[in-house]
């Protein structure tokens, strides 16, 4: 059984398909703008270290009810809710970064001549 060349299993359909994601993932680079590096870092400085603190805050309070809890029961199921929220955060953490850099650290590109030209002539 001759082996299936990888050109016979390339469909224009997927073709096209790819053609139009990169298509679309440079639309949305162009449209990013300037990044404020000193922002950026300040921002993402700032996001890891009340993250940090979180997770003391958390260690701290499962230490205070490892020490101070007698009946151990009720309190840990409230514990590994908190748990399940503490993980979810964390895992939040790198798109809440993204997020937070877009709005608050990106500036608007600068607009091209022809843009410019366009609202002359206009």
């Amino acid at each position: 059984m001759p082996p299936m060349s990888k050109a016979s299993s390339d469909h224009p359909a997927d073709l096209e398909k790819g053609r139009l994601m990169k298509e679309a993932a440079t639309e949305e680079e162009e449209d990013v703008g300037v990044v404020d590096r000193c922002m950026a870092t300040c921002i993402t400085v700032s996001l890891y270290v009340f993250v940090e603190a979180y997770m003391l805050f958390f260690i701290g309070v499962i230490a205070w009810m490892a020490k101070n809890l007698h009946n151990w029961w009720d309190p840990w199921k409230s514990a590994l809710l908190f748990s399940a929220i503490m993980i979810w955060t964390i895992s939040k953490t790198p798109k809440a970064n993204d997020a937070l850099i877009r709005r608050y650290a990106t500036k608007p590109a600068p607009a091209s001549d022809c843009d410019a030209s366009a609202k002359l002539l206009a």
